[in-house]
């Protein structure tokens, strides 16, 4: 376990310094944020494998663990607060799920644009056409939908952590 700098009123960044204490095994095991962003589909199934078995198992990568004093309002108290990777690898097992989605439906685009050359009947070509160009504005509905889905899941996860810290103090007072 790691010791990290002392707790004030407006730690926010707890997820983002547990994230630096849990990155290096993560990018160990190929599962960093960018190598996630750079690789094929295949990769992408063997890191969802990956990411599976940390989820199953998050107590394997140990815990982020900050102690540090509190002052709440006339009173000071001792305070530990212990993060795992379990947050953190529901992130990523989202952004790989997200990715292998991409991906898939950009395969799909390709293998129609080699239909549409292969194919000389101009009625069906522009049949094609048309299911390639549904096919493009639902990934991209699906990618914005993703990103808006990210700033709620963010919101989410900081009003959970400040939650747990005010049980924490609570249950220390």
């Amino acid at each position: 376990m790691a010791a990290g700098p002392p707790i004030t009123a407006n730690s926010d960044n707890l997820r983002d310094k547990a994230q630096v204490f849990f990155e290096p095994q993560l990018v160990a095991l190929g599962l960093g944020e960018n190598q996630i962003k750079e690789q094929n589909l295949e990769e992408l199934m063997e890191s969802l494998e990956r990411i599976n078995e940390i989820i199953a198992n998050p107590s394997s990568f140990g815990t982020y663990r900050i102690s540090g004093s509190i002052s709440v309002v006339l009173t000071k108290t001792d305070s530990h607060i212990e993060v795992g990777v379990l947050p953190i690898a529901l992130e990523r097992k989202k952004i790989i799920k997200d990715r292998i989605k991409f991906l898939e439906g950009e395969k799909k685009i390709d293998d129609l644009k080699v239909k549409i050359d292969d194919e000389s009947d101009e009625g069906i070509r522009v049949e094609i056409e048309r299911e390639m160009i549904e096919l493009r504005f639902k990934l991209q509905s699906e990618m914005e939908k993703s990103q808006k889905n990210d700033a709620e899941i963010d919101k989410w996860q900081k009003q959970a952590m400040e939650t747990e810290k005010a049980l924490l103090q609570a249950q220390r007072e």
